[in-house]
């Protein structure tokens, strides 16, 4: 991956971690209300309602192709797969987890109970070990993770990588056995949303058998990302969800959770995944900035996780106003993302050792790529 593609890839990482925690912010202080007064408009101008989840979105097409880079690229062993991913995620989500939980029992302690749920706290041990495992969207569960909303998009992109993995990695009758129980496992609400997390995929798949011209490649570009502002700034595409939600009988509004716009979602997914195709030939070049995006992108998976939790504590508990509240969770961010994100090879190392400490096989430092065959 050359430098300008992968520098391109963090910004929109990175622009779409913060496109969440715009959108969060607002619905915090109440700027989606129709009672709210003229100093929200700027906001909800620029981040409407369903832009947050819109962004998600581009996230599942993200990962789909850098998933598909890494395991072909770098972690030619499914074992690195596997402790690349869990230390990833866990070094991040755990302490999301459980920074959610102090500042729900903290504004929970001063009598508002609106946004905590209740019967999750009363029953933690069976909801803990759920978010945990990330299966709180298998089949009919539709389970937030305690007052921490933007969990659910990480109970899907888990088990794309576990049915990714199965299929990359394993070879013969395994491969298909162990996709098939995890397919069958997660149910429909991830199954709904696995197109889009392919798209990403398929198009790094094929970016050999294919070739545009620099200027064909720019001016698909910049069609796209005018076509996905637009896309997102007015859900285009509403229209159609609603379309499909009607001809089901409400099914999908009512049943689907953060997939009920799959219709839309999807459209979207596909016009994303002509930009990447654009953008690994367009020759980006971010020059001295490149630095400045991927130092903000490090921070991105933390921001994205803890923003929610910190953005109520800083504003429900501690009685922040909006713009105050917005900087103390960003400096936060930036400070729990070195004690966490910036840490995750550390998690992976303890991983390594724990292998080898039990007398299992070590993860070959200078694997031999064989996976490659498996994409074609």
């Amino acid at each position: 991956m050359n430098k300008g593609l992968s520098a391109y890839l963090d910004l929109v990482r990175a622009m779409a971690a913060a496109v969440v925690f715009g959108g969060h912010s607002l619905l915090i202080f109440g700027c989606y209300d129709q009672s709210s007064g003229a100093g929200c408009a700027v906001g909800t101008m620029l981040i409407p309602f369903h832009m947050a989840h819109s962004a998600v979105i581009l996230f599942f097409v993200l990962s789909g192709y850098v998933i598909t880079y890494v395991a072909t690229e770098r972690e030619f062993e499914m074992s690195a797969f596997a402790f690349s991913r869990v230390a990833r995620i866990y070094s991040v989500a755990i302490p999301a987890i459980l920074l959610t939980i102090c500042v729900d029992l903290l504004i929970w302690s001063t009598g508002n109970h609106d946004e905590i749920p209740a019967y999750q706290y009363k029953g933690w041990w069976k909801y803990l070990p759920l978010f945990v495992l990330f299966a709180n969207n298998f089949w009919f569960l539709k389970e937030p993770t305690f007052s921490n909303g933007v969990f659910w998009s990480l109970g899907y992109e888990v088990w794309y990588y576990t049915l990714f993995g199965s299929i990359f990695y394993l070879a013969s009758w395994k491969r298909w056995a162990c996709a098939i129980v995890v397919f069958v496992l997660v149910g429909f609400h991830i199954w709904a949303l696995l197109p889009i997390w392919l798209m990403g995929n398929f198009v790094y798949r094929f970016r050999r058998k294919v070739n545009l011209s620099i200027r064909a490649s720019r001016s698909l570009f910049v069609v796209t990302i005018i076509g996905i502002i637009m896309i997102t700034h007015w859900t285009a595409f509403e229209w159609l969800d609603r379309l499909v939600d009607g001809a089901s009988g409400n099914w999908i509004s009512r049943r689907m959770g953060g997939s009920q716009w799959v219709a839309g979602d999807t459209i979207l997914g596909a016009i994303f995944a002509l930009n990447i195709f654009a953008a690994q030939f367009a020759r980006l070049d971010f020059g001295r900035a490149a630095r400045a995006v991927v130092l903000g992108a490090s921070f991105s998976f933390t921001l994205y996780l803890t923003q929610a939790p910190l953005l109520q504590f800083w504003a429900l508990y501690m009685k922040a106003n909006f713009w105050m509240s917005v900087s103390l969770t960003l400096g936060s961010v930036m400070l729990l993302g070195m004690a966490t994100e910036w840490q995750n090879h550390r998690l992976r190392n303890l991983l390594y050792a724990a292998v080898r400490v039990g007398g299992l096989r070590p993860v070959s430092p200078n694997p031999q790529p064989a996976a490659e065959r498996r994409l074609a």
